[in-house]
């Protein structure tokens, strides 16, 4: 993580600490992180906090691991899921014929703003939509 993610993402830790009214001690004590390290991270000076570590913050805060991962820079685009894959995972109660549906579009997008996606459309080898199988 650069100096510039390690400072967005101290900011936003910051924040959300203050937000709910809580102090670093507080944090402290539901994450057995040391006080000072958490400060060290909320300003940036910590460049390379563990994952286990941002994962225990991110639970005392409320906040999911994986956005506190993608601010910290753990996480590259080329290792993250293809689009229709984030959304079966995120809104399983979603129809496949919408999750195709925002696949579509966002490919549109992409197509309209002369991007091409990282990884090609899985569509094609889906079976479609039958009754009695969900996902």
């Amino acid at each position: 993580m650069d100096e510039q993610q390690a400072k967005k993402l101290g900011t936003m830790l910051r924040q959300r600490r203050h937000a709910l009214g809580l102090s670093v001690y507080a944090i402290k004590d539901a994450t057995g992180i040391p006080s000072t390290t958490i400060s060290r991270i909320e300003t940036g000076s910590f460049k390379a906090p563990r994952p286990d570590k941002l994962a225990r913050i991110a639970q005392a805060l409320g906040l999911s691991a994986g956005e506190l991962f993608a601010q910290a820079g753990y996480l590259v685009a080329t290792d993250l899921p293809e689009y229709s894959t984030y959304l079966r995972t995120k809104r399983p109660d979603l129809p496949e014929s919408a999750i195709k549906g925002l696949h579509d579009h966002f490919m549109t997008i992409l197509d309209q703003h002369g991007l091409s996606p990282v990884l090609q459309p899985v569509f094609e080898e889906l079976p479609d939509e039958s009754p009695g199988v969900t996902r």
